[in-house]
C-alpha cells in the first residue's frame, strides 16, 4: 500500500511485472532574439529509485520512450507489482526530487541549433539536420528564382534595345543591296546601249554616243559608292550583332553566377548550443511510474 498523496501513473510494456521507478514531464522554453528563437520542448524522462543515501539521482535519468499523452492513472492489476523502495513511499521526498528535477533540467536541457548563413534560418528544436536542410534549400530556391528573375528584367531592356538596333541594320543592308543590285542593272544597259549605238551608228563619235558614255560612266561610278554603301551597312550590322551577342553573354554569365551563389547543397551548418534561460522550466508531472517490465 502506497500513501495516496503519492501521484502514480502507469505506461504499458512487453514485461510481466510492473516495476516502479521515477517520470518527469519538463516543459523548457528556448528564445533568443538575434536568432529568432522561441520555442517551447516537452521533455519526458524516467529515472531509477534506490534505497541508498540518494535514492533519485536525475544524472541517471533517460529520455523516456513515450509521451505524457501515454500515461494512465489506472491499471487492470492483471500482473504482479514488485516491491517500492521506501523512500518512494514518502509523499514529502516528492517535493525535494522535483526541485532536483528542475535544477538538473535547467543545466542538461540544452538544445543544439543549426544555422544557416545561406538562407538565414536557424533550426528548430526538434528539427532533424535532413530536414532543416530541406527547408534551407526551398528558401534558397524560391531566393535563387527571385535573383533569376531580377537578372534577366535588368538585361531585358538592354536585349530588346539592341535586337531592334540589329533588325534595324538589317533593313538597311537589304535596301543598300537592292539599291547597289538595281544600280549595276542600269549601269550595265547603259554601257551596252553606249557600245550599240557606236557600233550602229554612222559616226564613230557623236554628241549622242557622247551624252550615253558620260552616263555609263557616272551609273559605274554611282555602283561603285553603293557597293561601299552596302560594305558600311554589313560593318555596322557585324558591330550592332557583336554587342547584341556581348549582352547575351554577359546575362548567361550572371544567371551561372546567381545560380552558383545560391548552391545550398554541401553548405555547412553553424551549430549552436541554446540552454534555458532562468525561468524557462516549468515541471509539468513529477510522480511515481509503474511500468511492465
Amino acid at each position: 500500500m502506497i500513501d495516496p498523496a503519492v501521484p502514480q501513473f502507469f505506461v504499458s510494456g512487453e514485461g510481466d511485472v510492473w516495476s516502479p521507478s521515477l517520470v518527469g514531464v519538463v516543459r523548457v522554453s528556448y528564445s533568443d532574439a538575434k536568432l529568432g528563437v522561441d520555442e517551447v520542448r516537452d521533455v519526458v524522462v524516467t529515472t531509477p529509485i534506490g534505497d541508498g543515501a540518494v535514492p533519485v539521482d536525475w544524472e541517471l535519468a533517460e529520455p523516456a520512450p513515450f509521451t505524457a499523452h501515454d500515461l494512465q492513472k489506472t491499471t487492470d492489476g492483471a500482473f504482479p507489482f514488485a516491491p517500492v523502495p521506501a523512500p518512494a513511499t514518502q509523499p514529502r521526498r516528492y517535493a525535494q526530487w522535483q526541485k532536483d528535477l528542475a535544477r538538473w533540467a535547467a543545466q542538461s536541457q540544452s538544445v543544439e541549433l543549426l544555422r544557416s548563413a545561406q538562407a538565414g534560418l536557424v533550426s528548430h528544436a526538434d528539427e532533424t539536420e535532413r530536414d532543416f536542410r530541406i527547408r534551407v534549400q526551398d528558401t534558397v530556391r524560391e531566393a535563387r528564382d527571385a535573383a533569376v528573375a531580377k537578372a534577366r528584367q535588368k538585361y531585358a531592356t538592354k536585349l530588346a534595345a539592341a535586337e531592334d538596333r540589329v533588325r534595324r541594320a538589317e533593313d538597311a543592308v537589304a535596301r543598300e543591296q537592292e539599291q547597289a543590285s538595281e544600280s549595276k542593272v542600269q549601269a550595265g544597259v547603259s554601257i551596252v546601249a553606249t557600245i550599240a549605238g557606236a557600233l550602229l551608228g554612222r559616226k564613230v563619235i557623236s554628241t549622242s554616243t557622247l551624252g550615253r558614255a558620260t552616263t555609263a560612266a557616272r551609273g559605274v561610278s554611282r555602283v561603285g559608292r553603293q557597293s561601299q554603301d552596302v560594305a558600311r551597312a554589313e560593318s555596322s550590322l557585324t558591330v550592332l550583332r557583336e554587342r547584341r551577342d556581348e549582352i547575351a553573354a554577359d546575362l548567361e554569365r550572371e544567371l551561372r553566377e546567381v545560380a552558383a551563389s545560391f548552391d545550398s547543397a554541401s553548405e555547412a551548418f553553424e551549430r549552436i548550443v541554446l540552454k534555458p534561460k532562468r525561468g524557462a522550466v516549468a515541471i509539468q508531472l513529477m510522480a511515481l511510474l509503474w511500468s511492465r517490465r
